[in-house]
Parts: structure tokens; sequence; C-alpha cells
């Protein structure tokens, strides 16, 4: 067995983090050359370069750093919930718990998970990371997160999920919409109007809804932020299909939301979780917040 040890690897993942030898030692809070001797010895103990140091530009991982990663930060976060069991026995949860979000998800669930486990876990430290889809569900697969929360239509079959809540697709209008006080709107009633979409998956699963239900929308726009669609959509520039709809757009301006009655694949809300993972505690706890009333009347 390679002697290597847990510091070792905590040294590798920083370095690939900060990009840095210099960058890793300040995040660890060890001098320069305890990170590179750290380094070294773990290189020699697998025989194998992890690291490619370039002067005066950082490090970058090699082939085999880059497989090494995910394993180092799953047996960095088990060793955590192992010490962490001591007080968790008692009720009281602790550590770390990183999760992933979508950026249409993000500016409301981020904010609601956050003061929960304020709340009920104030001892565990959360980490969010934003990204699209695509970029979240990688972030699960190389062990960058503990749980990546996205729309179940963006799921890959190597990934293990559990279920939050369904979703309805909604279309956001303007207030003053002649449509915005309808209680269901067909999406072919829309066809000829501007579209205000996202980018990247997220805009796929909007144009596979709209095809689904036999219409071709007239893209107008394209916004990676779903905060400037709900301001475009707010000011009346066009229309949007959204999950998430805060009443307020950061602007100061408000949307509508209103049901689609065409009748379309169902969709999710889920939590993706790495294939084969261990039971994590804080990811339970996580669940157990998410299947709560409060994301539902925001999503649901």
């Amino acid at each position: 067995m390679s002697g290597f040890t847990l510091k070792q690897l905590e040294y590798l993942v920083a370095a690939v983090q900060t990009g840095s030898l210099t960058g890793a030692a300040s995040l660890c809070h060890i001098s320069h050359a305890g990170i590179s001797n750290g380094l070294n010895e773990l290189e020699r103990s697998l025989g194998t370069q992890l690291l490619v140091r370039r002067k005066a530009k950082g490090v970058v991982p090699t082939a085999a750093g880059r497989a090494m990663l995910p394993l180092a930060r799953s047996i960095l976060r088990d060793v955590a919930g192992i010490e962490g069991l001591g007080q968790s026995g008692q009720g009281e949860l602790t550590g770390e718990l990183t999760v992933g979000c979508t950026l249409a998800l993000s500016p409301v669930l981020i904010p609601l998970i956050a003061s929960a486990f304020a709340e009920l876990h104030p001892n565990v430290d959360l980490v969010f990371r934003e990204g699209n889809s695509r970029a979240v569900l990688q972030m699960v697969r190389d062990g960058q997160v503990d749980a990546g929360l996205v729309f179940q239509r963006h799921l890959s079959g190597d990934l293990e999920y559990l279920t939050v809540c369904p979703i309805r697709v909604k279309v956001a209008l303007p207030p003053t919409h002649p449509l915005a006080t309808r209680l269901s709107i067909s999406l072919a009633e829309l066809a000829a109007e501007p579209a205000i979409t996202p980018d990247g998956s997220a805009l796929e699963s909007m144009l596979a809804v709209m095809r689904e239900a036999g219409v071709e929308p007239n893209v107008q726009w394209t916004f990676a932020s779903p905060e400037t669609i709900r301001a475009m959509v707010a000011r009346g520039f066009g229309y949007s299909l959204l999950y998430v709809f805060p009443e307020v757009s950061a602007s100061g301006s408000s949307v509508v939301s209103v049901p689609v009655n065409d009748r379309i694949s169902d969709d999710a809300l889920v939590m993706a979780l790495p294939a084969r993972r261990r039971q994590i505690d804080k990811v339970d706890k996580l669940a157990e917040i998410l299947r709560g009333d409060a994301v539902r009347k925001l999503i649901g």
C-alpha cells in the first residue's frame, strides 16, 4: 500500500484549487517548502507525476493528477465525516457541506438553504458553487460538491439522484401583458411574440419544451443570468419560461408567472449525487430541507 498521508492529499487539492504552490501554502497554513516537499513525497509514494510545475505560471494537474483529484476530495470528505461522528451522534451536525446549484435555481434555493442550516444546524460549514447544469453535473462527477441541484431533464445516466419535487412549467410575463391574468396559457398563444431565453443547456431545455408543444419560439434575446431575463420580461421586451419566480426582479420591476396547459413531459428539481456514493448525513438533511413546503411554494 502506498504511504501517502491525508495532509498530502489536502496539499494536492489546494494546489489545483489555487493554481499555485504559494496559494496552496496560504490555504493550508504551511510554508511553500512544506507544500512542495509534501507533494513530492505524494508523487514518489504513488510512482507518478501529479502536477506540472511551471516557473512563474503556477501548477497544472497531469492526467494522473486529474484522475486523482476526485478521489482525494472524496477521501478528505469521508474523513471529515468520520471526525464529526461524535457530535452528530448527539444530534449535532458538523463539518463542510458543498452544494452545486444551477444559475436558474440559485437566487431562490441558496438563501433558503443557508437560512435553514443556520437555524437548524449552525455548525455545518456551507460552501456553494454555481454554474449551468452541465457545469454543476461535472462538479458532481469530479467530487467537487456533495450534491448538485439541477433539473431532471438535464441529468445523465452516470449519476444517482434524489427527486426533490415536481416542477410545472410556467410562462414569465410582464404584468401589463394581455395574458397575464389568465389561469393558464397554451404556448401556441405566444409563438409569434419575442422570446427571451437562457443560454447553454437551459436554452436546449426550453426549446425542447416549446417544440414538444408544437411551437418554434421567436428567440430575440439570450442571456446567461436568470435575473437579467426576469428584468427584461418585466420591462416588456418579451416572455420566457422559468421555473423559479421571485415576484420582483432585482431591477424592482415585477413579473407574473402563468402555468402552461400544454401536454409536455414532466420535470422535477433533483439532487444529483456521485455514483456509488456513501451515505452522508448532511446531504440527507439537505434533502429534508428541500422537500419542505417552502421549496414547493417557490417551484412546484
